[in-house]
């Protein structure tokens, strides 16, 4: 019972409420005669709130920030990434930049747009009747992209709101399009505060540097029976070359502090190795032995011959020097070997060192079957090019020159390069260089040469009944009869021929002993100088400069990608600029978004039609069929009023 009273109670204060509203409230027959208040009028409410004034100045806002944008790129286009600071040392890149122009535009660009969207529902209702749901489809068109997307689905648009749920949609890709307007390039550029050199040598002298020693050689009659030898240092390079195996020797290491850095051609005094193969000069005679066994012998001269038995030698290596000394006051210097024997370099007749090797090369015992080359390493001026790219450093050699003259107190000088045409000008070091003169000194030359003489020799036999079956005289003949032996193992797999690949071996074998001498007078360490300034100056060494790089990186604007944030504010503009114009056309109210004008302008009957707000489902069913248009029902007043009441 009492629940029958509270029930009953309820439905008659619902009653009385809507004869309220239906009679005191809202009358259905007439519009109210509100008392219009005017506010005073300010410069929110006039220009904000009343027009357009906040979307325009968001508007240009956003159109300032896509061109700050171009401005940017163009500034730094095809120049290094700057390395920027922002406020309190926080490090910032020019992505950063780009990206927060890039969000302020599109932020800027879209809340003039969305208030336009939302301005344009007013002109929607106001052509013809619309659905109600209308409204709630076109405010979730201006809250985003989902929505925007919606509205286009939605409604059959054909006015000027799609271009505003386009521009919604849009705005999603304007931030990833933009961060593809820049590309990076690594780029060497030269870093002038960083060290590049190589060391390089002009003149050289070693018999007054690190005390010489007398060296006792097989008692002898000739004058080179007690000589001194080089520096240890020296007799250390020609070792290395000798002893090398079968790796290759790299010239002088550069000085290079960022680990990529380059020369122009530069000139250093160096040891240049020439070969030539002689074995048409090998000749072959039968003789007979004491013990009546003939046997063949292989020369090339009376000194220099391999003699064939059953414990035959396989290999000869010797000097073509002999120990007779040229002394002529007008020609050449002091205490120089004789290389008058040379077969194929007559052209030098005072080189470093002159070295036939004869060496078994397989063929039958009728044939000639021994062969020779001739080798010959000597001092030049050598051209080189330097490169050192991630640390690897690759030297080349290029033009050279043995163009010198002798003297009796130094045994090379020359060339001067102003006097030669071997270099061109441009090829040296600097100017100071060109007209330099290049110097090794008499004894220096000379007791190098003796050494060579002394160590490139001996020979390889074969031991019958003996394991191993090699009998070798020196180290050196081991080294190179490895060499050979190499080559023939090349040619039993089937690779070029035998000579072929025994001289390309042998020019690598002497090779780098020529390197090895090279950096030997390149080194700065080698270059003790002594306190009389004339041997200071038989010792000069110098440095080659270079050039230091270091990889920077660049920027490369991708100038297309800016079509996205172009179009956007081309768009936007024009979309703000035609919904002004047709709302000051129309003298239509400036609503926006706002939902107090959404709440007064719908019309009692459909209030009264509808009832009170129910869930989203329901309001749509029941708002579905309902059509509205936006009338002005006095001035400035408008109201939606239902299709079938206007």
């Amino acid at each position: 019972m009492a629940k029958s009273n509270f029930t009953s109670h309820d439905q008659a204060l619902e009653s009385s409420n809507e004869a309220f509203l239906l009679s005191e409230g809202r009358p259905q027959e007439h519009e109210p005669k509100p008392i219009v208040v005017r506010p005073k009028a300010t410069l929110y409410s006039k220009w904000i709130q009343d027009w357009w004034l906040a979307e325009i100045a968001s508007l240009v806002l956003g159109i300032v920030a896509v061109i700050s944008i171009c401005v940017v790129l163009l500034d730094y286009q095809d120049k290094p990434a700057p390395a920027l600071n922002a406020v309190l040392g926080v490090g910032i890149t020019l992505n950063t930049i780009i990206a927060i122009l890039s969000t302020v535009g599109r932020a800027s660009l879209l809340y003039p747009v969305v208030q336009c969207m939302s301005q344009q529902k007013w002109a929607w209702f106001s052509s013809r009747p619309r659905p109600l749901t209308d409204l709630e489809t076109f405010d979730q068109g201006a809250q985003g992209a989902l929505g925007s997307l919606l509205l286009l689905w939605s409604i059959n648009v054909r006015n000027f709101v799609s271009i505003g749920a386009v521009l919604v949609i849009l705005g999603l890709a304007i931030d990833p399009l933009s961060q593809q307007l820049l590309r990076y390039d690594l780029q060497p550029v030269a870093q002038l505060s960083s060290p590049a050199y190589v060391s390089t040598a002009l003149q050289w002298a070693t018999d007054r540097q690190q005390g010489q020693m007398l060296h006792w050689e097989k008692p002898t009659t000739d004058v080179l029976s007690l000589v001194a030898d080089p520096p240890l240092y020296t007799k250390a390079a020609v070792q290395a070359g000798l002893l090398s195996a079968f790796s290759i020797i790299n010239d002088t290491e550069p000085f290079c502090s960022t680990g990529n850095c380059t020369w122009p051609t530069y000139l250093s005094l160096a040891v240049c190795m020439r070969s030539q193969d002689v074995s048409e000069h090998v000749q072959k005679i039968q003789l007979e032995s004491k013990l009546k066994q003939k046997y063949f012998r292989y020369f090339l001269n009376e000194d220099f011959y391999i003699d064939e038995n059953m414990n035959g030698v396989r290999l000869n290596v010797s000097s073509v020097a002999t120990n007779t000394p040229i002394i002529d006051d007008n020609t050449y210097p002091d205490n120089a070997l004789n290389f008058s024997q040379t077969i194929a370099f007559s052209d030098n007749l005072y080189p470093i060192a002159d070295i036939f090797v004869m060496y078994n090369n397989g063929s039958a015992p009728e044939d000639t079957r021994f062969s020779a080359f001739e080798i010959l390493l000597e001092w030049c001026v050598q051209e080189f090019s330097t490169t050192v790219i991630n640390g690897i450093a690759t030297t080349t050699r290029g033009k050279s020159t043995n163009k010198f003259t002798g003297d009796r107190g130094s045994f090379i000088i020359g060339p001067r390069f102003n006097t030669t045409d071997d270099f061109a000008s441009q090829s040296v070091m600097s100017d100071a260089l060109a007209d330099a003169e290049y110097m090794i000194a008499n004894v220096t030359h000379f007791r190098l040469s003796n050494y060579i003489r002394k160590t490139i020799k001996g020979s390889v036999s074969n031991v019958a009944n003996s394991n191993p079956s090699w009998l070798t005289t020196s180290d050196a003949a081991e080294a190179i009869y490895r060499q050979i032996d190499r080559a023939r193992d090349d040619q039993l797999q089937g690779d070029v021929g035998q000579k072929e690949d025994v001289e390309k071996d042998l020019r690598k074998f002497f090779q780098n002993i020529a390197t090895s001498l090279t950096n030997d007078v390149r080194t700065a360490e080698n270059h003790t100088f002594a306190t009389e300034n004339i041997w200071a100056l038989r010792s000069t060494f110098m440095r080659a400069n270079g050039t230091a790089w270091r990889e920077q990186a660049f920027v490369r604007v991708q100038w297309g990608w800016i079509a996205g944030p172009m179009t956007l504010a081309i768009l936007s503009l024009l979309f703000v600029a035609i919904t002004v114009v047709q709302s000051s056309r129309h003298r239509q109210e400036v609503w926006k978004s706002s939902s107090l004008a959404t709440l007064l302008a719908l019309s009692d009957e459909i209030h009264s039609h509808i009832g009170g707000v129910r869930s989203a489902s329901e309001n749509e069913s029941l708002l579905k069929p309902t059509k509205a248009s936006m009338v002005q029902v006095s001035e400035g007043a408008w109201r939606l009023r239902s299709a079938q009441d206007i």
